[in-house]
């Protein structure tokens, strides 16, 4: 039996450096974001492009993969992420701006996308690989 559901996984790794104790974690997994995004690409048509930024100007926390949507006076304001001018409650009392185009072609970039639609980015402290959506569990086990 099998079904079609949208499906996908996520795995979080640790890191460390042996023998430093003190090893910042941020700065680590940065490395390894960029390094593997650079290798990813190598032999690709994109090798040497520079790294595929995540885009998240078309995100919507309201909206709903299943096609519904929440109104902004039913949900958390928690939720109400997606308005840089007006914050979440916990998002404290200053106006956040949006990066520039200048501040994002700076060379620190904490997320790659992969050749496989997969995201790898540094959640918090840790690298984080986000797997491509797939329609069922056999091909979520595939590409994780």
């Amino acid at each position: 039996m099998s079904s079609e559901r949208i499906i996908g996984t996520e795995t979080e790794y640790g890191v460390y450096r042996p023998g430093d104790a003190w090893a910042n974690p941020i700065a680590l997994s940065t490395k390894v974001v960029t390094t593997y995004g650079e290798i990813s690409r190598s032999g690709t048509p994109t090798e040497g492009a520079g790294v595929v930024r995540w885009d998240y100007t078309g995100e919507d926390p309201l909206n709903d993969l299943r096609g519904m949507r929440m109104s902004r006076a039913a949900a958390d304001p928690s939720l109400l992420t997606d308005d840089p001018y007006h914050l979440a409650p916990s998002g404290g009392s200053e106006r956040v701006a949006r990066p520039t185009p200048e501040e994002l072609a700076l060379p620190a970039a904490t997320t790659a996308v992969l050749t496989n639609g997969a995201r790898l980015y540094v959640d918090h402290a840790h690298p984080e690989y986000s797997a491509p959506e797939t329609l069922g569990a056999r091909d979520a086990l595939l590409w994780d």
